[in-house]
């Protein structure tokens, strides 16, 4: 009949998968050796630029490093974010962001996500838009470090980025190991069976100490060592403490970031000694306060100690 349909199936044929080579080469050897050459120049220029966090025993590179990795590569990748929104929670400003790694030609190479809180001590006193930048920044330094780890790992750094690195204490353990200048050696040697115990979390028991004398000559280089406050009345100081009981604005009157400084060491349950709020103010460094910060509150402390 005139008026009937012919229904025609069309059977969809699967598309081929596509092949994604970040290097110009094709065999183990051409791509380890283009990897290398890529590896020694980066680290040359997070060293020269500084785009590096010692924490513990290693190095971690900064978002700023992951991308000009991404960028290095003959078949250049980068970072695409697809969404950063704020969660509902109540008394908290938190983000949840998305970060999708593709290739020049648009082919998605792999994702990550990242969050941040205004719960976590290092951004109890930030602004809101900063809590978003950084969820965003998380997961771009997670997504770039799926495919690119490894490269990152020839270089001599870390396979974390630093942006996902968590503090004991809220302070950084620092070392003095100097940034490394070369891509790594690969060898197939098996460990040796004499080697020492195997670190935790960076840190070896035996340099724990070390590590820890380390922050102290550091603190030290920066602020002058702490001393007793008066212990007389109506001070309200006990063995060299700075009391809760007494207004902090008489000591930080017109310095905000010392009455932030002081609230963050007694949320920590920490006695208000000038060691402590040195201590919390270099660990609170470079994210909410600069060097010139940390001389203003150590200048309203011994204003305050000199005041009769």
């Amino acid at each position: 009949m005139e008026n009937d349909l012919m229904v025609v199936e069309e059977t969809l044929q699967p598309q081929p998968l596509q092949h994604i080579s970040l290097f110009s080469g094709n065999s183990p050897e051409s791509i380890i050796e283009e990897a290398t050459h890529i590896a020694n120049q980066l680290s040359d220029i997070i060293k020269k630029k500084e785009l590096f966090k010692p924490i513990g025993q290693k190095n971690h590179v900064y978002v700023e490093g992951w991308t000009t990795l991404g960028a290095l590569l003959p078949n250049a990748v980068f970072p695409d974010p697809e969404y950063s929104r704020r969660l509902d929670r109540e008394n908290e400003i938190a983000y949840e962001a998305k970060v999708v790694v593709k290739t020049l030609n648009g082919v998605k190479l792999s994702t990550g996500e990242g969050f941040c809180s205004n719960k976590e001590a290092n951004w109890r006193f930030s602004d809101e838009y900063a809590i978003k930048s950084m969820a965003t920044t998380r997961a771009t330094s997670k997504a770039l470090r799926i495919p690119l780890g490894w490269i990152m790992t020839l270089a001599g750094y870390s396979a974390t980025p630093a942006e996902e690195m968590t503090f004991v204490n809220n302070e950084v353990k620092r070392t003095n190991e100097p940034a490394p200048t070369e891509a790594r050696t690969i060898s197939n040697q098996p460990p040796n069976p004499k080697s020492p115990p195997p670190v935790v979390d960076g840190v070896t028991p035996e340099d724990e100490n070390k590590i820890l004398d380390s922050i102290d000559s550091e603190f030290d280089e920066v602020m002058p060592e702490a001393t007793k406050v008066k212990n007389s009345e109506p001070d309200n100081t006990v063995d060299g403490e700075i009391s809760p009981e007494l207004n902090t604005d008489q000591i930080f009157s017109g310095c905000p970031k010392g009455l932030q400084v002081a609230q963050a060491v007694m949320d920590d349950e920490k006695p208000l000694t000038k060691k402590n709020i040195n201590n919390k103010a270099v660990s609170m460094m470079p994210e909410h306060l600069t060097a010139d910060d940390l001389k203003e509150i150590n200048q309203c402390i011994e204003d305050f100690e000199g005041a009769d």
